[in-house]
């Protein structure tokens, strides 16, 4: 099956054609300026005219496929990474949508989740981590709907970040080996961390590429198809302009520095050591690009995917002629070879609640024809049957029935009370409160050393804290990290994270346990910390 891959960026959209075989042969990516109404990010606003652009554009192509693998970036796709006790699958997703509520703001019923269990266990809480990933389900639907009039049939709807997670777990894992996978791709910047061949993180990040290809489109006076093209044959490379070049290694070094600045944070927060840095994706083959980051002395071993024996996918003559590798559509060929229990396709939730509303429609109409079929069949039976029922309900509306029924009325509702007053009564803990003694020691350790707290939610029953707070600048927030992990009164339940600018204040988050607490439980006579 022959498949087009669709992409878009701020400025552009991107078409791949695809051999879908077990190995899957990649073509040349065919790069098209979407129209000043469809950029930075207005494709949704009319999806039949985006439809019908697309289906312009592969036809221009000679694409020969009208099945298209549809590429949903974040802009449209909200996510989240959570930590969970272990769970049966099943019960995951509930997890998740429990989850979601936190971050979508117009509540999840309007929204398709999937999740995505990374099946590693955090040493330190015992915890599972998870992502999970939210979409409208009208967006979905209208994708479908307007693609479909065009004679576009789309066969999968995904986040590409969920092809990086499965193609990343075909790299040989070692023992307390722990590798970042980056892919520098058109659309986006994604990131996942794995260790022992699991992931432990992942994050998409805004692309540079957009405006890099308009700066060369600047210099050379060519059209933004022709810049994409000069980049992947020379590379990022301008004509007599010291300014032009300075902003293109500007913009890469932001770049690569945002990613390994997550890349330390979550290292730092899970307590691991980096061994390698895996690149991949389009830039990732771009002349020169190893040796830029190489010149960057992060002081992390950086390889590119091709030197690892890995599956990587095919590419066909017209791609190797423009310079193409194998390494540029690793992500892609994770996204086509996912199988259904790890697939994250949204597609197949609009198909499943498709089917099951057609099973409704069904069953209704079938019981509908049956009870029709009585009614004409045995009209006397009927008849007899609504004379009887209006004989039952004068009976039970006799008056000595009613005190009986007002009476059983209240003994359920007396009984409700009862019960919901014990259920109550068992939640009450007691014994002496740690509350003080906790907050001094947040005081002492976090408090006193930030320049503000937003938020603290302590919950004096199980020993933990939640906390967001902010430093004035990374520093303060390294000093308090260091302080709680070796005062050895708190244990981490969720890591540290931080948001900074640059020399600016630090935005900080962290859940902490109080070590060696004992839980108060419901009715006890004592609890508290031992």
């Amino acid at each position: 099956m022959n498949v087009i891959l669709l992409q878009t960026t701020r400025r552009a959209l991107y078409l791949t054609g695809v051999k879908h075989t077990r190995k899957p042969v990649f073509g040349l990516p065919q790069c098209f300026e979407l129209p000043e109404s469809m950029r930075d990010g207005k494709t949704a606003g009319d999806l039949p005219a985006f439809a019908k652009y697309v289906r312009e554009c592969a036809n221009s192509a000679n694409m020969g496929t009208n099945q298209v693998v549809f590429c949903l970036e974040d802009d449209a796709v909200v996510s989240k990474e959570y930590q969970h006790l272990p769970c049966k699958k099943k019960d995951l997703l509930s997890l998740a949508g429990l989850e979601a509520e936190t971050v979508l703001q117009d509540g999840v019923d309007s929204y398709m989740i999937q999740n995505y269990e990374y099946n590693r266990v955090n040493p330190l809480t015992g915890k599972l981590t998870s992502s999970l990933f939210a979409v409208k389900t009208r967006l979905l639907g209208d994708v479908r709907k307007a693609f479909s009039k065009y004679g576009l049939h789309v066969v999968k709807i995904v986040p590409p970040i969920s092809g990086l997670l499965h193609a990343g777990k075909l790299i040989p894992a070692e023992r307390d080996q722990t590798i970042a996978l980056l892919d520098f791709d058109y659309a986006k910047t994604r990131l996942v961390l794995f260790q022992n061949g699991m992931p432990v993180f992942q994050r998409t990040f805004e692309t540079v590429f957009d405006d890099i290809a308009e700066i060369i489109m600047r210099n050379r006076s060519v059209s933004f198809a022709d810049a994409v093209r000069s980049v992947t044959a020379y590379g990022f490379t301008v004509e007599n302009d010291e300014a032009a070049a300075r902003q293109i290694s500007d913009l890469l070094d932001a770049c690569v520095s945002e990613a390994i600045r997550n890349i330390r944070m979550v290292l730092s927060s899970e307590r691991l050591d980096l061994n390698r840095l895996i690149l991949c994706g389009g830039l990732s083959i771009v002349p020169g690009f190893d040796e830029f980051c190489a010149r960057l002395e992060l002081d992390i071993p950086i390889e590119n995917i091709a030197s690892f024996s890995v599956p990587l996918p095919g590419v066909n003559a017209a791609a190797k002629r423009a310079g193409f590798q194998p390494a540029a559509f690793f992500t892609a060929a994770g996204i086509l070879a996912a199988k259904k229990a790890e697939d994250i396709d949204f597609l197949l939730l609009v198909k499943s609640i498709s089917g099951t509303r057609a099973a409704n429609v069904a069953v209704l109409a079938v019981i509908t024809l049956l009870a029709v079929g009585v009614m004409a069949l045995e009209p006397v039976v009927y008849l007899s049957a609504l004379k009887q029922q209006a004989q039952d309900k004068v009976a039970l509306n006799d008056r000595k029935y009613t005190e009986v029924k007002a009476l059983l009325q209240e003994q359920s509702k007396l009984e409700q009370q009862l019960s919901e007053r014990k259920s109550d009564r068992k939640l009450l803990p007691s014994g002496k409160s740690n509350a003080k003694e906790i907050t001094d020691r947040l005081i002492s350790q976090i408090i006193s050393k930030a320049k503000s707290v937003d938020s603290c939610d302590l919950d004096n029953m199980t020993g933990t804290v939640s906390l967001t707070f902010t430093t004035a600048n990374y520093n303060d927030y390294l000093a308090v990290k260091r302080q709680v992990e070796s005062n050895g009164y708190f244990t981490i339940a969720v890591p540290f994270r931080a948001e900074a600018g640059a020399g600016g204040p630090c935005t900080c988050s962290v859940s902490l346990s109080v070590k060696d607490f004992t839980p108060l439980e419901s009715g006890s006579k004592d609890g508290g910390r031992q």
